[in-house]
């Protein structure tokens, strides 16, 4: 499937180390997941229609905390869910693959403890 990209956020301009927030143990917020979420992709999310690419490359490393707060809290947070995730957003990543793999599993995890939020245990549903 052909997607057009109609935004591009690259991770590095916001910081070249990407952190956790003061919440997780960092000493402030500004390279934080969170504050990447809370003013660069919700305002970003909520403005362009169509699809954002994400782009982490150029950066010194990504720890899952960061995508974690920024990726996997607009599920459990903000309410979106993880289809909506994947029409709306690519992640890029050619440096480190290892990134995109994380953000597959965060989402996968948010949009399991989502469901159970709302709905209960998934086992609750295969039984009998």
């Amino acid at each position: 499937m052909i997607r057009i990209i109609n935004k591009i956020v690259r991770v590095n301009d916001f910081t070249h180390i990407p952190s956790c927030s003061k919440k997780s143990g960092a000493p402030d917020d500004s390279n934080s997941g969170k504050l990447f979420r809370e003013s660069i992709l919700l305002p970003i999310l909520k403005k362009t229609e169509g699809v954002i690419l994400i782009d982490f490359d150029g950066t010194a490393g990504v720890p899952n905390i960061f995508i974690e707060e920024a990726i996997g809290d607009l599920i459990t947070v903000d309410n979106y869910s993880a289809t909506e995730l994947e029409n709306y957003l690519v992640i890029k990543s050619n440096e480190m693959i290892e990134v995109i793999e994380g953000v597959n599993q965060i989402i996968r995890e948010r949009s399991e403890i989502a469901f159970e939020a709302k709905f209960g245990k998934v086992e609750n549903y295969c039984q009998k």
